[in-house]
């Protein structure tokens, strides 16, 4: 009997052995490796609770982790290649989490995998030369780091032997709270490395979206067409804060060109869905809103049933990362579409102009055009030529030298911008013809705080982030002709100046304009209809996929100026 209860007493012995193992022969690399992913985490979460189950969550995922190459290592079936893609794995997640951080104040993300997935090389180029400092300091941090994880990893043996020395109290104390750990896996909260492993998942799911987009628009078909606006043309510009825009009051000349259009009527209380491209993209081409319960890529996209109605569909675009479905070609999307990018938007516009003989017809035409409007770096955005606005025009001592050259380059970027839509009305203004523009989503300028471009939802100063991110311009231009033609549409433009509308409900509004009737058009959904509901909820969509309801945030009477 005694030789048996010290058998099961040497086999209990062994296991808590072995469970101790991995903090025995790797103990600082899981300690620095938990640091690591810690650090983000420490200003990202809202609540005390939320940050130590993340805590407790990345160091179970990493004892486990090493208890596997423990056991590997134990049984030589662990070769050093496996070991150093181990190490990499973690060593990258931990990096990307800083990252992400330091530049969007959020932690991983799904929608930043999609962002890349989209994005072309020219735009990771531009990526990188705006963030530039950032990217040489984290350049610099990386290397530091993994000298401190090289040098750790030397001395994980004799910190090992100090913990093999420890009492048997210890011995059981340790693998208990480190079982307790592992227990917490399936609790919410995840820590970095479950909200990597959550968000590759996500991004998984959009692929198979994507995948979707072809089935829902098939065999599309329209109840009927009257074919009311002869020539539609969508701008599509690219982060453009209208309080950037002197259209919408802002100090500097940034619109010299369309302040002297008439019959251009300026919509001041439009925002967007999202704040990044492609987001934007699916939301306002989709016959789905972010409101109702169908997802984007379960619905029709309008210009697929432009086309099913024998409108001529003409995509002339200046960014490669719009959408996956227009960049491949497999959707039945657009009639032409051009096949060149480049530098200034000026040049796309005189693409257009040389095919446009052959590509567009007489009547019923839809033409889309996507500059590449504002998108950083702004000082890439306009010709040398076009530099207006310099250091002298702001007085913003709160800004450096640096911040206030970024400011005068995004102003540059929104003057040439202005000048980029008035040259495609200009193309339009002898014909009967409507002009329709308005940006994917805004920009972040230095307007409220010490930060440019685009970020994940600011808790703090909710009305202020929404003002910069997701307000935008929407401009809409008929023609003397079209003016003549239809004064009743016009009229029905004029009233909607000033009602609330999101861009997730644009497939509408172009219904209307077109005249086309079928089963997804609703007519309450139409900012010139009069039917259209101004009471609808405009839902706004953070990186997260939180919605929050801007109309219970910001007051568009109320007056906002920027500066800190």
């Amino acid at each position: 009997m005694s030789n048996s209860k010290k058998t099961l007493a040497e086999h209990a012995s062994t296991i808590w052995t072995s469970i101790l193992a991995p903090l025995g022969q790797y103990p600082l690399t899981i300690l620095f490796l938990v640091f690591l992913l810690t650090i983000p985490r420490v200003f990202c979460y809202e609540t005390i609770s939320g940050l130590l189950i993340g805590i407790v969550q990345d160091f179970a995922i990493l004892y486990l982790l090493y208890t596997l190459c423990y056991l590997l290592r134990r049984n030589n079936t662990l070769s050093k290649g496996t070991d150093i893609a181990i190490h990499t794995v973690v060593y990258i997640i931990a990096f990307l989490t800083i990252t992400i951080f330091c530049l969007s104040d959020t932690v991983f993300f799904m929608e930043l995998l999609l962002i890349v997935y989209e994005t072309s090389v020219e735009e990771a180029l531009d990526f990188v030369s705006f963030y530039r400092v950032m990217v040489i300091t984290t350049m610099i941090v990386v290397i530091v780091v993994l000298l401190l994880g090289r040098f750790l990893r030397k001395k994980n043996p004799v910190v090992g032997e100090k913990i093999k020395s420890w009492k048997n109290p210890w011995k059981t104390v340790v693998p208990v709270l480190t079982l307790c750990s592992i227990m917490t896996l399936p609790l919410y909260g995840e820590g970095s490395l479950g909200n990597f492993k959550h968000q590759l998942g996500g991004f998984a799911r959009y692929l198979k979206d994507i995948a979707s987009v072809d089935k829902a628009n098939a065999n599309l078909q329209n109840d009927c067409c009257s074919y009311t606006s002869p020539n539609i043309v969508l701008i599509i510009g690219e982060s453009h804060n209208k309080h950037h825009s002197s259209l919408y009051g802002y100090k500097l000349p940034t619109n010299p060109f369309l302040s002297k259009q008439k019959n251009l009527y300026v919509f001041d209380n439009v925002i967007s869905p999202i704040n990044y491209t492609m987001g934007a993209f699916n939301h306002f081409l989709s016959l789905s809103s972010v409101d109702q319960e169908t997802e984007w890529f379960e619905s029709p996209l309008f210009p697929c049933l432009f086309r099913a109605s024998d409108y001529n569909v003409l995509l002339w675009e200046n960014q490669t990362a719009s959408c996956s479905y227009i960049r491949s070609g497999n959707l039945d999307f657009y009639n032409e579409k051009n096949t060149l990018q480049y530098d200034y938007d000026e040049d796309i516009v005189k693409d257009f102009v040389k095919a446009r003989p052959t590509v567009e017809k007489e009547k019923n035409n839809l033409i889309i055009f996507h500059l590449i409007g504002q998108h950083f770096d702004y000082k890439s955005r306009f010709p040398k030529d076009r530099n207006h606005f310099t250091a002298k025009d702001y007085d913003r001592k709160e800004l450096s030298s640096s911040q206030i050259q970024t400011l005068a380059d995004y102003d540059n970027a929104t003057r040439y911008n202005d000048s980029i839509v008035s040259e495609i009305i200009r193309l339009y203004q002898d014909k009967d013809a409507i002009v329709l523009y308005f940006s994917d989503h805004g920009e972040e300028i230095y307007d409220f705080r010490d930060c440019s471009g685009r970020n994940a939802f600011d808790e703090n100063n909710m009305p202020a982030w929404m003002h910069c991110e997701v307000e935008i311009p929407f401009l809409i231009y008929v023609s003397d002709l079209y003016k003549e033609n239809h004064p009743e549409i016009v009229s029905r433009i004029e009233s909607a100046v000033h009602k609330p509308f999101m861009t997730d409900d644009l497939p509408h509004l172009m219904f209307d304009l077109a005249g086309i009737k079928n089963k997804w058009y609703d007519p309450k959904r139409s900012l010139i209809n009069d039917s259209f509901d101004t009471s609808r909820k405009r839902l706004v969509n953070d990186w997260g996929a939180v919605l929050v309801n801007y109309d219970s945030i910001c007051d568009p009477k109320e007056e906002w100026s920027i500066g800190w």
